[in-house]
């Protein structure tokens, strides 16, 4: 009779025992997701919330931060083997950078590097590290800028400062001067076809003002001998009232088709 009675108290505080854990359950279940009961909706899977967001920010960083340097790094050493076998000033640069920045890697159209020789041209300084500033901004916005100027400006600092040290022996040497000229002749050949590869981007898509300019400007600083700084600027004062003018056509054009 004990043992009957002993069987039946362990059965029931089983019972028990269960009972207060699924409360227990749902009571953490209820506090933790809020289900309206008189709603027919299924109460939503439990997330961790957080979770989700850090790990895709986190996945994003890191694939993100390897293209982004492998961006900047590709700049760096462009720029720097350009700068490294450029001679005869910033106009042989930029066929190097036309052909690197467009045509190998992508990173420009012809438009938008035409754009940005005007602008480093017209800029004060040297027209290699207007261009190259331009360029990395285009590309890889600040880090793209220092990575790109960097990798400009190594080479010829490090070439110069080795010449200063043997100045007098280079200077009086007859191979060093024949290698100098001989270069002038190449560097003369890459220049010429710096202007034609641009004249050929420019007056593909030219207007008759477009044919004048260039005409004018030849005429005056070759056989006047006017300051380039003067026709660079009439031509920025040219194309500022030109822009106007299309502006204010385009608006007399929008308001008659509106009536």
């Amino acid at each position: 009779m004990s043992e009957r009675f002993r069987l039946k108290s362990e059965e029931a505080s089983t019972k028990n025992l269960g009972r207060d854990l699924r409360s227990d359950a749902s009571e953490v279940l209820t506090s933790t997701v809020d289900v309206d009961p008189a709603s027919d909706a299924e109460p939503e899977p439990l997330k961790i919330e957080g979770m989700g967001a850090e790990l895709s920010s986190a996945e994003r960083s890191s694939t993100e931060r390897p293209g982004k340097m492998r961006l900047l790094l590709s700049l760096f050493f462009d720029m720097l083997y350009i700068s490294s076998f450029t001679f005869g000033g910033g106009f042989v640069i930029i066929t190097f950078m036309k052909n690197r920045f467009v045509h190998k890697r992508g990173f420009l159209s012809e438009t938008e590097m035409l754009d940005l020789i005007a602008i480093a041209q017209a800029s004060p300084g040297s027209i290699a590290v207007n261009a190259a500033i331009l360029v990395g901004s285009q590309v890889a916005g600040i880090a793209g800028v220092a990575a790109a100027v960097i990798g400009t400006m190594i080479p010829p600092i490090a070439i110069l400062s080795i010449i200063s040290l043997f100045y007098q022996a280079f200077a009086s040497n007859l191979y060093v001067a024949r290698f100098l000229k001989g270069m002038q002749a190449g560097v003369a050949a890459v220049i010429l076809d710096v202007v034609f590869c641009l004249a050929k981007s420019v007056f593909s898509f030219a207007k008759i003002l477009d044919y004048l300019l260039a005409v004018g400007a030849f005429i005056l600083v070759f056989f006047f001998k006017l300051n380039v700084i003067f026709v660079v600027l009439s031509g920025l004062v040219i194309g500022i009232l030109r822009a106007i003018y299309i502006h204010r056509q385009r608006i007399l054009k929008s308001g008659r088709s509106q009536r």
